[in-house]
Order: structure tokens, then sequence, then C-alpha cells
């Protein structure tokens, strides 16, 4: 039987949300540079392709643990702990 663990704390939820938007925009910079300067078919789109891939398993990642922070502080949290404030 494993032990249990008991997850992040809200602040924490809080910390990583914002480096994984700001590794999901660093990502998407690079991929539309790149794709300025390369065909997005072929070989020499290849990296363009990896790292778009790359940017949408982030994605994904956020958005279990999106699920995860309203699980854990159904009180505190809101989607802007892992997808930032709308901008107005």
């Amino acid at each position: 039987m494993g032990t249990r663990k008991n997850g992040l704390t809200f602040e924490r939820h809080q910390a990583i949300g914002m480096e994984l938007q700001e590794l999901t925009g660093r990502i998407l910079a690079v991929v539309l540079e790149l794709g300025e300067a390369y065909p997005f078919s072929g070989d020499r789109g290849r990296a363009i392709k990896h790292l778009d891939a790359a940017r949408k398993k982030v994605d994904l990642a956020r958005s279990c643990l999106d699920d995860r922070v309203f699980d854990e502080h159904p009180g505190e949290a809101t989607p802007s702990v892992y997808y930032g404030r709308a901008q107005e």
C-alpha cells in the first residue's frame, strides 16, 4: 500500500501555474520565430512540429493541474491559477 500524498499547497499551484504560463508563451514565441524562418513541412520544419507538440503537452499538463487545484482547494481555486487573467 502506497503512502498518501497530500498534493500541493495553493501557493505552489499559483507559482507552478505562472511558470507553466511563461513556458507555454516562450515555446510559442520560438515556434512563431522558426515559422518565419523555415517551412512547416518537410525536414526543415521538424523542429517547429516538435516544439509545437511540446507546447500542446504543457497545455495538457496545465489542464490536469487545473483539475487538481479545484479538487484540492475548492474555496480558493480560480481558472486564473493555470490560465492567467483575461486580458482587458
